[in-house]
């Protein structure tokens, strides 16, 4: 076996492909993913080697080489050579690290919760589709999360408590609640969204078409609905409304082709 540190460009991924005859299927969403990644200078080497059969075949990193020639760059890539060809059965055996497991390795408590209302805090942000969980997880990465909590980690952990209460008391979606929480804080203030989410939580001296009330209805009809898109932006409607001082008897929401990433007025 041979190892070695090599700068691949687009044309030397090219060459390294051409002996690409036993890999998996690509997956074009992976390929998206590192590629976003490489072009913003957020790809680092992790020890993950390309790695080449004895006679040549590449058994291992079509995606980071396809997403090279994607992205157009050139990165340092630790190369490993003249494996025995059975290896192939055995690489790509573990499971891929998430955010989540980002949060966890940085000493992150509650870390699926915070990475899932982190990236969906920065996906509405950005104006970015929510509804599209393949548009979030490409454009939104590991280090886009975990640089967001390096610098925000006090607002995340009053989110994710806020968000603890009022699923406690009237259900819904965590993570969704996690968001707004820090939607309303970035544009109103902390007090303002604790004032929101304790009114919501509590859930006294609301009369019918206050938001409040609407949006706690919506929510404990929705709690099994799983898409977390669908929750943050019914909740920033409600709150819409709520700040309007708008009547809301029923909260609904209109088609997904009609929906635009979801805002706080």
């Amino acid at each position: 076996m041979r190892t070695s540190v090599q700068r691949v460009t687009p044309d030397m991924a090219r060459t390294m492909l051409a002996t690409n005859t036993k890999n998996r299927k690509l997956r074009r969403t992976r390929i998206n993913q590192y590629a976003e990644q490489m072009r913003r200078g957020q790809w680092q080497p992790t020890g993950e080697a390309i790695k080449f059969a004895k006679d040549g075949t590449l058994l291992d990193g079509q995606h980071r080489l396809h997403a090279i020639i994607e992205a157009n760059v050139e990165l340092d890539m630790l190369v490993v050579q003249d494996l025995d060809l059975s290896t192939f059965k055995v690489i790509d055996s573990g499971l891929t690290r998430t955010p989540g497991d980002a949060l966890q390795l940085m000493g992150i408590t509650n870390s699926n919760h915070k990475a899932a209302a982190i990236r969906m805090y920065i996906a509405a942000d950005a104006q970015i589709q929510i509804d599209s969980s393949v548009a979030m997880t490409n454009l939104i990465t590991r280090t886009d999360i975990t640089n967001f909590i390096a610098g925000n980690e006090e607002l995340v952990n009053s989110a994710v408590n806020a968000a603890r209460n009022v699923y406690n008391n009237c259900r819904g979606n965590r993570p969704a609640w996690a968001a707004l929480y820090m939607m309303i804080t970035k544009k109103y203030g902390q007090a303002e969204a604790e004032m929101f989410f304790q009114s919501v939580s509590d859930g006294t001296n609301m009369s019918p078409g206050d938001p409040r009330l609407a949006l706690r209805n919506w929510a404990v009809r929705n709690t099994s609905n799983p898409y977390r898109g669908e929750h943050l932006y019914a909740y920033c409607r409600a709150y819409n409304a709520y700040r309007s001082n708008d009547a809301m008897h029923l909260l609904r929401l209109p088609i997904p082709a009609h929906r635009k990433p979801p805002v706080i007025d």
